[in-house]
């Protein structure tokens, strides 16, 4: 999933590409030809999740993400496993699969760090 700048500079680092950084030296030592991939890209201003329903992250976040193009090419036709640090509801995880995919990049899956609990709202 891709940062948005400011977010890492005010961290000081990129978090989520450390841990897609440290999957693909494990994947390496045995001896799969892996390697990190920021391809995709923030194509405009979404809102803050936090406490949106899962119905509004999916409008929010709809046609969010593109294909950096200097990966377009490189990738298409390679399987790729899209990396994300929590996944709450899936709509970052199908929005960033869907940008992928409409490029012709085939996605085998998606790994995340931690997952929430989905949350029903009352009389579901």
């Amino acid at each position: 999933m891709p940062s948005r700048a400011a977010t890492v500079r005010r961290r000081g680092h990129d978090p989520l590409r450390r841990v897609a950084r440290a999957a693909v030296r494990e994947l390496r030592r045995q001896g799969v030809a892996a390697r990190v991939a920021p391809a995709l890209r923030v194509t405009r201003r979404v809102q803050d999740q936090a406490e949106l329903s899962a119905a509004a992250r999916m409008a929010n976040l709809d046609g969010a993400f593109a294909v950096r193009s200097r990966w377009a090419e490189t990738l298409t036709d390679q399987p790729i496993v899209v990396v994300d640090d929590v996944m709450t509801t899936g709509s970052t995880l199908s929005e960033a699969c869907r940008a992928l995919e409409s490029r012709g990049i085939p996605v085998l899956g998606c790994a995340v760090v931690a997952a929430t609990r989905l949350r029903l709202s009352s009389g579901s």
